[in-house]
């Protein structure tokens, strides 16, 4: 999938327009490092070598590494990340991250618009002195009085129908969400029908979620299905499976394995979404109060619409 996704020689050029080319021969290349951030991400929960022999065991099996190579360190690892920087993987995102969804995709659609939700939420940084003083620490009701970790906030689109991310803008938590969100208009498309939550108010992860999403996104369009019907939790294990394995294919053994994938991935489908029967609530965490449901439906809790209209039309 990330190979699909993110071929070699994409990562090529975004390291050489961020100036991350290497002056000399390391065990860790820029392009090296930005494959390891991007497998980082799918095989989250494991350690830093972990990572490392699963993104090379493909390369070693199938003859593509030029010589022997002994897993780095964590500490070596962790300078090779501070020397590329998020510049690569911002620029990756803005290369790559797209719309996905065709006029035959469902859900996708309502008349000639595409739908496209706006939502924010959270990211837990590394608990270093500079990521507290610029993102800073949410509050707690209990202890010192403030979370373990640092936070980013982030808000971004996603088409309705596959979920894709295809922008995004993080901040700090002093920065409200819709502050955010205007930053986001330059991506929205004229014929764009934009939602919002009423009171709406890490790149690498945004780049994995997108290649997965989109590999979904064509499972579902090979075998006619809702999109909504194909598991994430499943297409990530099928990808996890297969990932380390194709990273050093040719193209065409690289197609027949993803045509594999995308069989496997909609084999079996999740059963039709049925429509939401409460409204939304707020979940605060650590209540003492049990949640309340509201009976019937109560259309009060709505939601906000935005167009971006298309000239060809004229509504009124």
């Amino acid at each position: 999938m990330l190979t699909r996704a993110f071929p070699p020689e994409l990562i090529g050029e975004v390291i050489a327009e961020c100036g991350r080319v290497e002056q000399r021969h390391r065990l860790l290349p820029a392009r090296v490092v930005v494959h390891f951030v991007l497998a980082m991400c799918l095989f989250f929960g494991q350690g830093y070598e972990e990572v490392a022999r699963l993104l090379v065991q493909g390369l070693e099996r199938e003859g593509r590494w030029a010589k022997a190579w002994r897993v780095p360190t964590t500490a070596a690892i962790g300078r090779a990340r501070l020397r590329s920087g998020p510049e690569p993987l911002r620029a990756l995102f803005a290369r790559v991250c797209r719309p996905v969804a065709l006029e035959r995709t469902r859900g996708s659609w309502y008349r000639r618009w595409r739908l496209v939700a706006v939502d924010g939420t959270v990211f837990d940084l590394p608990d270093t002195a500079a990521n507290a003083e610029f993102f800073g620490r949410p509050g707690t009701g209990r202890g010192q009085g403030r979370s373990a970790y640092p936070q980013a906030g982030v808000v971004a689109p996603a088409e309705c129908g596959t979920h894709a991310v295809f922008a995004a803008e993080v901040g700090p938590l002093s920065v409200h969400e819709t502050s955010l969100a205007q930053r986001l208009f330059p991506a929205l498309d004229e014929g764009m029908l934009v939602l919002a939550d009423r009171g709406f108010c890490g790149w690498a992860f945004l780049l994995v979620h997108h290649a997965l999403r989109d590999l979904m996104h064509r499972a579902a369009l090979r075998g006619r299905h809702d999109p909504d019907r194909i598991s994430f939790t499943r297409s990530l294990r099928i990808v996890r499976r297969h990932v380390t394995g194709q990273v050093a294919l040719s193209p065409s053994r690289l197609a027949r394995a993803t045509t594999q994938s995308l069989r496997e991935i909609g084999e079996r489908l999740l059963p039709a979404r049925p429509l939401r029967p409460n409204p939304r609530v707020v979940k605060r965490k650590m209540s003492n109060w049990a949640l309340g449901r509201v009976s019937g439906c109560d259309q009060s809790a709505g939601f906000a619409l935005a167009v971006v209209p298309d000239p060809a039309d004229h509504v009124a």
